[in-house]
C-alpha cells in the first residue's frame, strides 16, 4: 500500500514524550476541564473508528491507519479550504473593529486569511498525533490516549502563564501566549489578543476557567473527526460512479442534506468527491453530524 506523503512529514509525537505533560496537567484539571476532555474525546472517537473500519475494508479487514491516510488524501485531506464566506464576502462597512480601527481589521482579515491557508497543514499534524507510536496502526483505546493528549498538553501551554495558580486566565496572563499586532491599550493588550480573549470568554467573565482554555480545540477534535467519517459515506451515494455529487446524490446522505445543499454547493453544480474535505469544511460541527447515522 502506497502511504500519502504527508505521513512521512517528521514530527509524529511518541507517547513517552506525551505522558509527562498529561501527568503535570492533570494534576491542575478542574472536575470541568475533565469533564470536557471526556466529552470531546466520547464525542470524536466513535467517527474516528468507522472511518478507519469503512477505509480499512478493502485491507483484509484488518483497521489500518495506513488505508484511513490513503483514503483521506483522495478526498483532498491536507489541502487548505476555500474562504469561509464571512471572509470572502467581507464587507468593512459592517465591521465594527474597522469603524473603530480600519487597520486592526485589516490586520486581522489578513490573518484570518493565512490561517485559512494553514488550516490544511494543521488537519496533518492532527492525522499524525491519532497514530501515537508510529506504527501506522491504531485502534480505539490509542485514539483515546491521543485525543486525551492534544487536549491536555494544550491546556499545559496555556496554564504556564498562570502566574498566580489560580488555574484561571486573566486577559494580561493569556496575552503572555497570543502575541500583539498592533497597538497596546491602557490594558497593555492590542486587539488581537483582547479579540481572541473575548472569543474564548464563553460565559463573559473576564477569566479564561480549564474548560474555556481548551474550548476552540476541543470543537475542532469532534469537528475534524465527523468531517472525516462523513468522506469515507461519500462514494455511496456517488450512485453513477463519476466521482461527484449532485444535489439528488447529496440529498440521500439523510433527510437533514437536502436542506444543507445550498451551504455545500453556493452555485448549485456538483461537488468533486476529490474536493470533498475542503469542500465541506465550514459546515458547523451539528450539521455534519445531522448527515452522519444516527
Amino acid at each position: 500500500m502506497k502511504i500519502p506523503e504527508f505521513l512521512s512529514i517528521s514530527g509524529l509525537p511518541a507517547l513517552a514524550l506525551l505522558l509527562p505533560a498529561i501527568t503535570s496537567a492533570s494534576d491542575r484539571l478542574s472536575p470541568e476541564a475533565d469533564a470536557l476532555i471526556t466529552e470531546t474525546v466520547n464525542a470524536a472517537t466513535p467517527h474516528l473508528k468507522s472511518a478507519i473500519r469503512i477505509s480499512s475494508a478493502e485491507n483484509e479487514g484488518e483497521e489500518n491507519f495506513a488505508a484511513l491516510a490513503k483514503g483521506l488524501n483522495a478526498f483532498g485531506f491536507g489541502n487548505s479550504p476555500v474562504l469561509p464566506p464571512w471572509l470572502r464576502n467581507y464587507d468593512a462597512e459592517k465591521d465594527e473593529l474597522a469603524k473603530k480601527n480600519p487597520r486592526a481589521a485589516e490586520d486581522r482579515r489578513k490573518e484570518s486569511i493565512e490561517r485559512v491557508e494553514r488550516l490544511g497543514q494543521y488537519d496533518i499534524e492532527y492525522l499524525k498525533k491519532i497514530d501515537l507510536n508510529g506504527d501506522l496502526k491504531t485502534d480505539g483505546d490509542e485514539i483515546r490516549k491521543a485525543l486525551t493528549a492534544i487536549l491536555v498538553d494544550d491546556l499545559k501551554d496555556k496554564l504556564d502563564v498562570d502566574s498566580d495558580g489560580d488555574g484561571r486566565l486573566s486577559l494580561q496572563e493569556y496575552a503572555l501566549v497570543v502575541p500583539a499586532k498592533g497597538e497596546v491599550d491602557e490594558d497593555g493588550v492590542d486587539w488581537h489578543q483582547r479579540g481572541h480573549f473575548e472569543q474564548d470568554d464563553a460565559n463573559e467573565d473576564g477569566y479564561l476557567d480549564a474548560g474555556e482554555m481548551m474550548g476552540h480545540t476541543a470543537r475542532a477534535l469532534v469537528g475534524r473527526s465527523l468531517l472525516i467519517h462523513l468522506m469515507f459515506l461519500l462514494p455511496g451515494v456517488d450512485s453513477d460512479g463519476d466521482g461527484k455529487l449532485t444535489e439528488t446524490e447529496f440529498s440521500r446522505l439523510s433527510e437533514n442534506a437536502a436542506a444543507l445543499w445550498s451551504e455545500v454547493s453556493e452555485n448549485g453544480d456538483s461537488i468533486r468527491l476529490a474536493e470533498g474535505y475542503p469542500g465541506l469544511y465550514w459546515l458547523s460541527n451539528e450539521k455534519v453530524s445531522s448527515l452522519l447515522p444516527k
